[in-house]
């Protein structure tokens, strides 16, 4: 399964807020929530382990490791984990996500949810992916808790640089729509 947030193998909160004094989705407005508007951008650092990535296969003939290498999986594939999310170098939260296959093969797509947790609340995601077109994925801002509650807008993904073998690295831009 090659999507893990944003693509690949694609998104708890330890301290909340921001960058420069604003709180995640305050963005340029300063409102949160429903009435969020603006950009904010995180990065998800998700590292290659059990502890943090899997998948059910269900070709029985494989095993988990080359499911989550598979660049055809079977319809029904499932993928899922959790990232650390940063700003600036900073942890301010953890990025859960689970993709669904839905079509298979080159041109095959999956669907997409994933839930952005920060210490004021959450953020919730929901989108589908064609494979051809992964290196650039956008998905639906859907909601969200607490200070989050009523968001809405679109999430943006790309790879970052600076990742490594065993951990790559999400570049994350969320856009707020009134």
């Amino acid at each position: 399964m090659k999507r893990l947030l944003a693509g690949a193998a694609v998104l708890a909160a330890a301290g909340g807020a921001g960058v420069a004094g604003s709180a995640i989705g305050q963005g340029t407005g300063g409102t949160l929530g429903a009435k969020a508007v603006g950009k904010q951008t995180v990065e998800v650092r998700i590292k290659e382990s059990s502890a943090n990535f899997g998948a059910n296969c269900p070709d029985p003939k494989k095993s988990v490791r080359e499911c989550e290498r598979d660049e055809s999986p079977r319809i029904a594939s499932v993928a899922g984990g959790n990232g650390a999310i940063y700003v600036d170098d900073r942890k301010v939260g953890t990025a859960y996500f689970s993709n669904v296959v839905a079509k298979r093969g080159k041109s095959g797509a999956d669907l997409f949810n994933a839930t952005l947790v920060f210490s004021d609340g959450t953020i919730t995601l929901q989108g589908s992916s064609l494979y051809a077109q992964e290196d650039n994925q956008t998905n639906s801002i859907t909601g969200g808790t607490g200070a989050y509650a009523g968001a809405r807008g679109v999430e943006a993904e790309e790879m970052a640089p600076g990742g490594s073998r065993r951990e790559f690295r999400v570049k994350v831009t969320l856009t707020f729509i009134s």
